[in-house]
């Protein structure tokens, strides 16, 4: 434990790993295990580990925790030579550690935070310390943590004299700023004579601890704040959709500021900055695209004329080739399958199945059912994703309504009763994602160029996030097209200043 503290680790942290240790050496020490040394934890007696640990009620994430300490704690006997008779084998993989459940974020209802950020109830603070901190989590986004650790002096300037907030971010060790508006300037600066008046020496705090702090060095509590938020919601007696009493957790006025800004289309490489994420898959969790979001830009990235009507687009016409912003193509054009205008639409070989004009991977093809299709409205919409149902383009929205209305295969009376859009041969299941990729190769598509060309105009066309949580993917996936296709110059000033690219005048 000196060691972790020596290297900066918290006492928090010192306290978890105590505590993984102490399970850890309960286990050891039972009857049938018998490991009294090192030299006996092999790879065998982990697995075993392993599998009672995964009988302990706790959550995937405490669980996950703890093998965490367990393995820096391997990692630190093999560095420093503490015990050389530890097995060689007794390592740990990413496969031990248990996958987290993919958890929703938790950004507060509309009606909830209208009520919170009234100003009257705003003022229903017993104290102005509160009410400062409050209205910093909900416009800055910061962590409870970070909030409660500013510094006395934490607004700096910029050269056109805009104000921002300074505070370090304890998780990844590093000083961040975040802009603020001139509300929360001015409230910064109100608790900042606040704090010269009780400690006329000054606290290098700007929240100090209110109480059994006679010198003002030790900083308010997350404890401490937390009580205060609970008087507060009672006093201003918030409800939820239900008419009950709101119960919030300090974390989700973080998610908050986040969902706010993503449904506010702020670019969510910006968003990331803002809440001083290191990778864009944190944004992407803590950021949820509101259903109206969604459709506003689907809408937008359709096709109209000058008198805002739909158009089909002719696949053989300039309007259907990828945009361009440079002179090269960014991706090969997909070979077409051969085509007669003068062909019915469904004898076409590009309209023989529906899935075919769909481009999310063929096994969400193959599995979808009939409620996943909405034949009530005029256009036909269809849902991949968790945000609601999109619009199919014509002309195969109407291959959709009559596939649906007559599902084959060969027009078995006992599919039209299937649950399934695409009954397979065998009762009760859906048709196998292999018999579509079969057919569309058959037809000479190529699955994987089309499938990627199409997310990359998708992407191209409308924000990263509305597209990926559309059709289903993943932002990570969306991102990464979008590098690919060029919509993003982030890389052009990299790149251009590589030394064989250098001149000298």
């Amino acid at each position: 434990m000196r060691w972790r503290l020596s290297i900066g680790r918290s006492v928090n942290q010192a306290v978890i790993d105590i505590l993984a240790l102490n399970r850890y050496s309960g286990f050891l020490a039972d009857p049938r295990v018998a490991a009294d040394e090192l030299a006996r934890v092999d790879r065998t007696v982990l697995e075993r580990y392993f599998a009672d640990l995964a009988l302990d009620p706790r959550s995937t994430h405490f669980r996950g925790r703890d093998i965490g300490s367990l393995n820096v704690f391997f990692h630190a006997v093999r560095r420093h030579g503490w015990d050389q008779g530890l097995p060689a084998n007794a390592a740990f993989y990413p496969d031990d550690f248990p996958r987290p459940d993919k958890r929703l974020p938790r950004a507060l209802a509309k009606h909830v935070m209208a009520q919170v950020e009234q100003p009257a109830n705003l003022d229903r603070w017993h104290t102005p310390d509160g009410r400062a901190l409050t209205l910093i989590l909900m416009r800055c986004g910061l962590r409870v943590g970070d909030a409660c650790n500013l510094a006395f002096d934490c607004i700096i300037r910029d050269a056109d004299g805009a104000a921002y907030l300074r505070y370090l971010n304890r998780k990844m060790k590093r000083e961040a700023l975040v802009p603020i508006d001139e509300e929360v300037e001015g409230e910064i600066a109100a608790q900042q004579q606040r704090v010269l008046e009780r400690w006329p020496g000054g606290s290098r705090w700007l929240f100090p601890a209110p109480r059994m702090n006679p010198d003002g060095t030790r900083p308010l509590t997350t404890h401490s704040y937390r009580g205060q938020l609970d008087r507060w919601l009672e006093r201003c007696d918030v409800k939820d959709e239900h008419g009950r009493a709101v119960h919030l957790t300090l974390h989700q006025w973080r998610h908050t500021f986040g969902t706010r800004l993503i449904n506010r289309d702020v670019p969510q490489e910006v968003v990331r900055v803002l809440l001083d994420h290191s990778s864009g898959e944190m944004t992407a969790h803590y950021a949820r695209l509101h259903d109206s979001t969604v459709r506003r830009h689907w809408e937008k990235a359709r096709k109209v004329n000058i008198k805002g009507e739909k158009v089909t687009v002719d696949p053989d016409g300039d309007l259907a080739a990828p945009r361009d912003p440079r002179s090269k193509r960014l991706y090969p054009a997909s070979p077409r399958a051969p085509r007669s205008e003068a062909m019915p639409l469904p004898a076409r070989p590009c309209s023989r199945h529906p899935a075919r004009a769909l481009r999310p991977a063929l096994t969400r093809i193959a599995a979808l059912t009939m409620d996943d299709l909405d034949l009530n409205r005029t256009e036909v919409q269809i849902t991949f994703g968790e945000h609601g149902s999109v619009p199919v383009p014509e002309p195969f929205g109407q291959v959709l309504r009559e596939h649906a209305e007559n599902r084959g295969p060969r027009n078995m009376v006992v599919n039209r009763s299937s649950p399934w859009l695409f009954p397979g041969r065998c009762p009760g299941q859906h048709i196998h994602s292999t018999y579509l990729m079969n057919s569309l190769r058959a037809s000479n598509i190529p699955l994987i160029g089309s499938r990627i060309a199409a997310l990359r105009a998708l992407v191209s066309e409308m924000p990263p996030a509305i597209a990926a949580q559309a059709v289903g993917y993943t932002a990570q996936c969306a991102e990464r097209h979008v590098l690919a296709s060029g919509t993003t110059w982030a890389n052009y000033i990299p790149n251009r200043r590589q030394p064989n690219q250098l001149t000298t005048s």
